[in-house]
């Protein structure tokens, strides 16, 4: 009795460090993928790609911007065509937690327009729908030098 006790510890042990292991990797990958969606979103705006930012976004997405304007997805694709040329963002610091099916991501950016440099932070948060992770809300604020 007591050598299947035993059996049954080690086995449980190995168990329980398999789906922790596997968990740790599923979260990691969800990390890079939301990371990775993030960065392909900055550089789709700063291509003025419309296209790919319509395929991306979903319809419900809403933003509220540094200025604290909130527009929707149609009001952002119309503001991204008005994007001068010379516009970059880039992205760092970039945090992620995640919830079973949402996720926030987190982050610093700069945003370079000419010589003009805007230092900001973001939230957005992500659902899972349809097997794929969608933002749903994109919060931005100015860093404030203290």
């Amino acid at each position: 009795m007591k050598r299947y006790f035993v059996i049954a510890a080690v086995v449980f042990a190995f168990a329980a460090t398999a789906f922790s292991q596997t968990q740790s990797d599923k979260d990691r990958k969800t990390e890079q993928e939301l990371i990775r969606f993030m960065t392909e979103w900055g550089d789709a705006s700063g291509r003025r790609d419309t296209a790919t930012l319509d395929r991306i976004l979903p319809d419900d997405l809403v933003l509220t911007q540094f200025n604290g304007r909130v527009e929707s997805k149609t009001q952002y694709l119309e503001a991204v065509k008005n994007i001068p040329s010379n516009f970059t963002i880039k992205d760092s610091e970039q945090q992620v937690s995640i919830y079973g099916k949402t996720a926030i991501v987190r982050a610093r950016y700069t945003l370079t327009i000419g010589e003009q440099v805007l230092n900001l932070r973001y939230t957005t948060t992500f659902l899972k729908r349809g097997g794929r992770w969608q933002p749903v809300a994109l919060h931005s604020s100015p860093i404030i030098a203290q």
